[in-house]
């Protein structure tokens, strides 16, 4: 392509000369195979375990006693008037509400117990910290999976726009940017991938 004065100009990288080597390859590779092992290892050792086991067990009948008790909250047509007049913008968003509130529980709970274990004895058993891996999972994978879900859902209104104005300008996106921070999502990542037309 010729430019204005005549001149050659290149769009693109430069061709590599023959024989050339292009330095830093192998160790970007190299890099990425190391991270890539680290992770699976990290998901092998720390996380696998209360996946795993969490999903068995509902699988074998927790879902029975889970199933039921959810459903008595999500059914209960006066908590989700308090959630269509009080906190939610739209009466779609209701049926997020029972969740949010069990995940909102079970994480204060479980924080409530490592925080005041921590501050009262200096340190934290591991049978303590593999308590909060297993509350972190939730009965069948439901408390992670709740957690991403509500978070998602924010994402698609930024700003606290999926709540009533007193929540959503005070709170925001809560899971997205508060509560998502313990299982791992970083705040506004969800509203940034869905930037809004």
């Amino acid at each position: 392509m010729s430019g204005i004065d005549g001149t050659s100009v290149e769009i693109g990288p430069r061709p590599r000369e023959e024989g050339e080597r292009r330095y830093g390859a192998r160790w970007r590779v190299g890099a990425r195979r190391v991270l890539g092992t680290l992770l699976a290892l990290n998901f092998a050792l720390v996380w696998a375990a209360p996946v795993i086991i969490q999903g068995q067990s509902f699988r074998r009948g927790l879902d029975r006693i889970v199933r039921r008790a959810y459903g008595v909250v999500d059914g209960s047509a006066a908590l989700r008037r308090f959630a269509a007049r009080f906190v939610y913008r739209r009466d779609i968003h209701v049926d997020y509400f029972a969740a949010a509130v069990l995940l909102i529980i079970s994480m204060i709970v479980i924080l409530s117990a490592l925080f005041a274990w921590q501050i009262t004895f200096g340190s934290l058993p591991w049978w303590l910290v593999a308590l909060y891996y297993f509350v972190w999972v939730g009965p069948g994978g439901r408390g992670m999976a709740t957690a991403w879900t509500l978070a998602h859902r924010e994402g698609h209104l930024s700003g606290g726009r999926m709540y009533r104005p007193w929540l959503g300008e005070r709170v925001g996106n809560c899971f997205e940017n508060w509560l998502g921070v313990f299982y791992g999502i970083v705040p506004y990542s969800f509203s940034t991938a869905h930037i809004l037309r």
